[in-house]
């Protein structure tokens, strides 16, 4: 399986964008290959994914958790 990334790394906390839709059964493989990637050295993974009302999009961690560091790479990622 083959996914877009973006990787990000707001305030030195770096992030990876997972922004080619995954199931969600597959998110943990796909979050333990991003982060066992010496490449990226990632410290969490966000998914984007489809927005349920009106909202421009939506990004769902990996651990179901708030993070503001992953926001603030979202935010960007969006924006651009």
């Amino acid at each position: 399986m083959k996914i877009k990334v973006a990787i990000a790394n707001p305030a030195g906390n770096i992030t990876a964008l997972v922004v080619s839709p995954v199931d969600i059964s597959q998110r943990v493989q796909v979050a333990n290959k991003i982060m066992s990637n010496n490449l990226y050295k990632t410290e969490q993974v966000g998914f984007v994914v489809a927005p349920l009302g009106e909202e421009i999009a939506r990004l769902e961690m990996m651990g179901g958790e708030f993070c503001g560091n992953a926001t603030r790479a979202f935010g960007a990622f969006v924006a651009k």
